[in-house]
This record gives structure tokens, C-alpha cells and sequence, in this order.
């Protein structure tokens, strides 16, 4: 792992898990996207009254169907990414500790203990928290927004709409980016009156 980096060599090393589980977190989202279609007939069958008991207990077992599959699909494909991040944490923490054992107690004299907990706790805190909820949000918006584009341009929506639609979404990460950086800065210049 040391030539390809610490983050890189594992998510390297594990890809066919990531993969699995990415692929876990779309199939979710493909099925919850077919939610408005089932509703949207269900609700024109019910405005025609032409709404019978078995249908709507065909109605009823499609939703319980989505719902279920939903969830052990996103679920499974959380837990797999989740337990991922997890076991790179413990890693890395306990190289962390092996390395610190090695150290003199010269070293430790001349660096603040703040710094050291801050790296050891805050930032692989961090990054598990990245490789972990990051992937999984990342990959359930976006292939949210994937899916319920498909099925509205499938649901003959007119493309004019569609684009009204979904142009704002994409303008989200750019404003994202530079509301951080305006973030950073400001704190950066707390940081210059406060800390002399």
C-alpha cells in the first residue's frame, strides 16, 4: 500500500466490493424511481372510478415491493461501503499507534498533544467518513437524479420541462464549491485577527 498511497492502496484493493455495492445503491434507486408511475396510475384509475378492490391491492403489493427492495438494496450496498470505511479506519489507526510507539519521547515533547489527537482522531475520522457516507450519498443522488430523468423523458414529460427542471440541480456543485471556498476564507481571516 505505501507505493499507491494509504487511501488510494485500499480503495484499490477493495474496488470489487465498491463496485458491488455501488451497483447495490443504483439498482435501489431505479426501482424507487418507478414510484411515480405506479402512483400516477393508481391516481388516474382512482379520478376515472374505475379503481376495483384487486386493484388496489395490486397497487398496494407494488409499493410494499419497491419499499422492501428499496431497502435491502440501499441497505445492503450502505452496510458494504460503511463496514469498507470502518475497517480503514481501524487500520490506519492502528498504524497510527504503531508508528507513535516507535517514536522518542523527544518527539512528543515538541509537538503539541492537540496536533497529534487532531490526527489521530479528527482527520481519519474524516476521511473514513468520506470513503464512506461520501460515496454513498454521491452515488444515490446521482444516480437518483440518473433514473427519474429516464423515466420522466420514458413518461413522454416534454424535454423543455425536463431541462427547466434538472438545469438548477446542476448548477448545486458549482455553488457548493464556491460557498467553501468563501467559508474557508473567512475563516482563514478569523484566524489571522484572532490568533496573533
Amino acid at each position: 500500500m505505501s507505493k499507491k498511497g494509504l487511501l488510494r492502496g485500499y480503495v484499490v484493493s477493495n474496488w470489487p466490493v465498491y463496485l458491488v455495492a455501488v451497483l447495490l445503491i443504483i439498482a435501489s434507486n431505479v426501482g424507487q424511481a418507478s414510484l411515480p408511475r405506479i402512483l400516477g396510475s393508481f391516481t388516474d384509475q382512482l379520478m376515472q372510478n374505475t379503481l376495483q378492490m384487486q386493484t388496489v391491492v395490486r397497487y398496494s403489493l407494488s409499493l410494499l415491493a419497491i419499499a422492501i427492495g428499496y431497502n435491502l438494496l440501499f441497505g445492503t450496498g450502505q452496510f458494504m461501503i460503511m463496514k469498507l470505511g470502518r475497517r480503514f479506519e481501524f487500520m490506519t489507526r492502528e498504524r497510527i499507534f504503531s508508528k507513535f510507539s516507535e517514536l522518542s519521547e523527544h518527539y512528543f515533547s515538541k509537538q503539541g498533544n492537540g496536533k497529534l489527537l487532531s490526527y489521530v482522531m479528527n482527520d481519519v475520522t474524516s476521511v473514513r467518513e468520506a470513503i464512506s457516507n461520501g460515496v454513498t450519498l454521491m452515488t444515490n443522488a446521482t444516480f437518483l437524479l440518473l433514473s427519474c430523468i429516464v423515466l420522466m423523458l420514458l413518461s413522454g414529460i416534454p424535454l423543455t420541462l425536463i431541462l427547466i427542471s434538472v438545469v438548477p440541480l446542476l448548477a448545486i456543485p458549482f455553488l457548493v464549491v464556491f460557498l467553501v471556498r468563501g467559508f474557508a476564507s473567512a475563516l482563514a481571516t478569523c484566524r489571522k485577527l484572532l490568533l496573533p
